[in-house]
């Protein structure tokens, strides 16, 4: 996460795997002298197919792979607003350049994201390709 626009100025690099459970929290921005002050962002995802693949069930109802999900919050302790950004495996790769272009917050659809999160979460989840 960035805190200027472009990908420029103050950032903090947020990693995910298996030493952390594959999540990464961090509950108050301002810690990292970014509270309030996020306004851009890059997300990269390896993807890994369901490590959880039993036999015997349908392989249909079975056909995940990994998503790296992004999650930030307006409140500090995860609380508040929330909106979530997710990387699928046809694009590991997603880049925010402008948060100011995220609306709505909440219910306040002229208020965008630009500076307005004071924690977030990362962490690996996985969808069903079956059900897109």
């Amino acid at each position: 996460v960035y805190k200027d626009s472009k990908k420029k100025g103050h950032s903090h690099t947020c990693i995910i795997n298996a030493s952390n459970n594959f999540q990464y929290s961090i509950p108050n921005l301002g810690a990292y002298g970014l509270r309030e002050n996020i306004s851009s962002s890059t997300m990269s995802c390896e993807y890994v197919d369901n490590p959880n693949y039993t036999p015997g069930i349908p392989y249909y109802s079975q056909m995940y792979k990994s998503a790296c999900v992004a999650t930030l919050f307006s409140e500090a302790d995860y609380l508040g607003y929330s909106i979530n950004f997710q990387v699928i495996p046809e694009y590991s790769w997603n880049e925010i350049h402008y948060y100011s272009s995220l609306y709505p917050v909440g219910p306040y659809y002229d208020r965008n994201w630009n500076d307005r999160a004071r924690s977030l979460k990362f962490s690996l989840g996985f969808f069903n390709e079956g059900n897109r």
